[in-house]
């Protein structure tokens, strides 16, 4: 006798009433796969359900004795998989690698596919937020190979990783990877990267309109991913009205993910009281005093209690802070629109910039990254720090401007323009 777990529509006090039956039936048998099972689906009913992480744990630690004791590989590879969540939940890296490692292990063994598809692929995630990219690759890449067994959303995931994992300057298999992941499946985070790579390639359209399709996305965070993207395209098309307004949609958002963010602290500490609560029931042999540990809880709900109202107050501060930066940006952006798009055409019609201040120049030189973002940015990239002076007659050259030109512009003699174009030579990495 098995049981499924919970889904939404199944009652939680039944489910868990029904549970402590079968750990009853089965602790009177000789089926140990079949009760370690029983403590397997218990502790993932705690964890989802509940969000009780102590009992969880306790269940957990129950499941895998039971599973050893019978080498029951399958069972120890869910097992282990649901402990790489603990660890992951406790920010414990060491033990949540080694949590997947013994995952892929055992499913190896239990030759079951599908669970050494999964195994890999959460190796693949492991590696990867450890930074390990070339592990990650090869994992994720095994996990391809087994891609018959995975879901459709987890084989558009595994792409997507693999096109968060290209290299910087392979933007081609970057982008390949992350339209492939979307004619799998609509994955949020493959459109998003999608959206950043039309950007670097100039292709203001394509991003904009990737970025509006998917505003009503609900997540805060991934909304204002979206509309920071949208706002350098509206930038890009010089609409600096529509900028402003996408600004102030970027504030709004990060002031919902300081609400939410509020909410999960408080979730947190009634969900620690609840998990103390719940091990008294558990462990009702009286190995467990109640009067001082709740004190200790109380003591520790005042502290978060406290602690929150200060930080309140300090992101309520931050908020003022960055709104006031954005209106300072907002202007800045507009004084260089004007100011350099006047210093442009000073370029165009080859008058002399003798008069310009170094802040003309910096105008200047802002104002055609709006136009060349990638071209300007790569001055930056390729040199060793060189004057605004010198970075314009590179942007006069990429203008398309003839030497008599910028000797023109530059005011300069035949020996001074050779001199400043080795010493920008000189400068290149």
């Amino acid at each position: 006798m098995t049981i499924r777990l919970l889904n939404t529509d199944t009652n939680a006090i039944i489910f868990d009433s029904l549970l402590n039956v079968l750990k009853d039936f089965y602790k009177n048998t000789t089926e140990k796969s079949k009760l370690s099972e029983t403590y397997l689906n218990k502790c993932r009913y705690y964890l989802y359900e509940k969000d009780m992480y102590d009992s969880a744990a306790y269940y957990l630690t129950n499941a895998e004795s039971l599973a050893l004791e019978v080498s029951d590989y399958y069972l120890l590879a869910r097992i282990n998989w649901l402990k790489n969540h603990l660890h992951c939940y406790e920010r414990n890296n060491i033990q949540a690698k080694q949590d997947v490692d013994l995952q892929l292990f055992y499913a190896e063994k239990s030759k079951n596919q599908r669970q050494i598809a999964y195994a890999t692929l959460n190796k693949a995630v492991m590696y990867k937020d450890l930074d390990m990219n070339d592990s990650a690759k090869n994992c994720l890449h095994a996990a391809l190979l087994l891609s018959n067994y995975i879901k459709s959303s987890d084989k558009a995931f595994i792409y997507n990783a693999l096109g968060e994992l290209a290299d910087e300057k392979d933007s081609i298999m970057a982008k390949d990877n992350f339209q492939k992941s979307l004619e799998i499946y609509p994955n949020i985070a493959a459109k998003l990267n999608l959206a950043k790579i039309y950007l670097s390639e100039n292709c203001i359209s394509k991003a904009e309109a990737l970025c509006v399709e998917n505003l009503e996305y609900e997540w805060a965070e991934i909304k204002t991913e979206f509309l920071k993207i949208l706002y350098q395209c509206k930038i890009l098309k010089n609409d600096h009205v529509s900028a402003a307004e996408i600004q102030a949609k970027i504030i709004s958002e990060k002031d919902s993910v300081i609400r939410y963010l509020n909410l999960q602290n408080q979730k947190l500490a009634s969900l620690q009281l609840r998990n103390f609560q719940s091990c008294q029931t558990e462990k009702s042999s009286g190995l467990w005093k109640i009067t001082v540990p709740f004190c200790l809880i109380v003591v520790f709900l005042s502290l978060i209690i406290i602690f929150q109202r200060e930080k309140r107050i300090s992101i309520e501060k931050q908020i003022l802070s960055l709104k006031a930066k954005l209106d300072m940006e907002k202007n800045r952006n507009i004084n260089i629109n004007k100011n350099g798009e006047k210093l442009y055409n000073q370029v165009l019609n080859n008058e002399p910039i003798a008069s310009w201040t170094t802040i003309d120049m910096v105008n200047f030189i802002e104002y055609y990254r709006m136009s060349k973002p990638m071209f300007v940015e790569s001055l930056d990239q390729n040199y060793k720090k060189l004057t605004p002076r010198y970075k314009i007659i590179l942007i006069l050259e990429d203008m398309g401007k003839t030497i008599e030109e910028i000797k023109l512009i530059m005011t300069f003699e035949e020996s001074s323009y050779y001199s400043a174009k080795s010493r920008i030579n000189s400068a290149k990495k």
